[in-house]
């Protein structure tokens, strides 16, 4: 079974490289890094700078020249938060939205490009192959999050 593993993992970061590295996803010329790409086009209206920063992983150095650039292209604006005028919450501008929506188009017509070389046995492997990943990582991250908790509880 160790060979298999080893074998999954090698294809796996084979896969994530052509995805986001190599650029199949994303044009060579593009004005945004491939994490960029993806979280642009995951990007949800009402976001508290905090929660940006939280979404993008990324050092807060990074996370400011990042935000910044949105905000430079016109594709974000900072809003009053209703609830609260000290906050600052992140909306799409309507030239965010339509750049969003571009790069969503091509993100899904290249990954519908190799599904479509799929044979429906291999999709429904694929399929089942996905599933159990994630259901593994939710499963995990229950029970770390339950540690954690736990190790809370313990301290004065």
């Amino acid at each position: 079974m160790a060979h298999y593993k080893k074998e999954i993992t090698k294809w796996l970061y084979i896969l994530l490289d052509k995805f986001f590295l190599d650029g199949a996803f994303i044009d060579k010329h593009a004005i945004f890094s491939a994490q960029e790409y993806y979280g642009f086009i995951r990007f949800e209206d009402g976001m508290s700078l905090t929660e940006f920063s939280l979404y993008y992983n990324e050092d807060r150095k990074s996370n400011r020249a990042f935000l910044s650039h949105l905000l430079r292209l016109g594709y974000l604006e900072k809003k009053d938060d209703p609830e609260d005028n000290r906050k600052k919450l992140l909306y799409l501008t309507a030239r965010g939205k339509e750049e969003q929506q571009r790069l969503f188009d091509g993100f899904n017509h290249r990954l519908e490009s190799i599904l479509n070389e799929l044979s429906f046995n291999d999709a429904v492997g694929v399929l089942k192959f996905i599933s159990k990943l994630n259901q593994i990582t939710v499963d995990k991250f229950k029970l770390e999050q339950i540690e954690r908790e736990k190790e809370r509880e313990k301290l004065p």
